[in-house]
């Protein structure tokens, strides 16, 4: 005769096995993927220490330092460059000897013509600083007073001038630039012509940033020709590098006419022969 309830006996033995299998396959999946993980990490190193990859970085710097130098090459902060990039260039034994030298403007007498003596009576007097500064208001053009003595009106300094354009309208004609607008390669102790097209005989106001005209001076007044070409010459000291930037306007013309120099060191002999080869 079964004992009773036998048939929930035999029920939970059941469960109990169940239970016991299903840990197992639990803890032996958990087992393999640990395993797994290590294999992983150990080759990837991430075990390996610090002291060791310091080791490694410090052979690799010692390797760089006993590498050798090519043949006209020097090495800068662990980078190889050529020795002559490094070296300044020279200057051009051209422009040493007109006198001049780069970052130095020459000086000026201040009796050196009519403008030059007006600019040296403004020092000191406040009613004449339109002669000093282009920021300060030149006085206004007179063409009555202009076309009675035209002389004086072009041998005064006013930098201001170079405002004076007029405003666009109907019946006023613009300033024309006469030639190119870029000139490059030009070098220090060289002059270039710049005109404008504009009224006969009316003046024309030139300024550039650095360099002298025929007065010495940045900035010249000019009265056009017969044909209505306006000239000045600028000389390009050696206190000049890089781009320079040159205006013309006309008190009876509205716009403004613009020029761009470039002005370059002049190479020695020695560079000139060198870029040949």
């Amino acid at each position: 005769m079964p004992l009773p309830n036998s048939h929930y006996l035999i029920e939970s033995q059941f469960a109990v096995a169940s239970l016991s299998n299903r840990t197992f396959t639990f803890i032996l999946v958990i087992f393999v993927g640990l395993f797994g993980l290590t294999l992983l990490a150990m080759n990837q190193g991430w075990f390996q220490s610090n002291e060791r990859v310091v080791v490694s970085d410090s052979s690799s710097v010692e390797e760089e330092k006993t590498r050798s130098l090519q043949p006209g090459y020097v090495r800068v902060g662990d980078v190889d460059r050529p020795a002559k990039s490094l070296k300044k260039p020279r200057r051009a034994d051209k422009v040493k000897d007109t006198g001049y030298d780069f970052g130095t403007t020459p000086a000026i007498a201040a009796d050196s013509n009519e403008t030059t003596k007006k600019l040296a009576e403004s020092r000191g007097n406040p009613k004449l600083d339109y002669r000093r500064s282009s920021l300060v208001p030149a006085p206004k053009f007179d063409r009555t007073a202009y076309e009675a003595d035209p002389q004086a009106y072009l041998t005064e300094i006013a930098p201001g001038r170079i405002n004076q354009a007029l405003s666009p309208g109907k019946d006023v004609i613009p300033i024309k630039r006469v030639g190119n607008y870029f000139h490059d390669g030009v070098l220090p102790g060289e002059s270039i012509k710049l005109k404008v097209k504009t009224e006969p005989k009316m003046p024309t106001t030139f300024k550039a940033q650095l360099g002298a005209f025929e007065n010495r001076l940045s900035t010249i007044t000019v009265a056009a020709n017969e044909n209505g070409v306006a000239q000045a010459s600028l000389k390009i000291d050696g206190g000049i590098s890089g781009e320079l930037e040159v205006k013309a306007v006309s008190p009876v013309h509205s716009d403004t006419a613009r020029w761009l120099i470039e002005v370059v060191a002049p190479r020695t002999t020695t560079q000139k022969t060198s870029s040949n080869k």
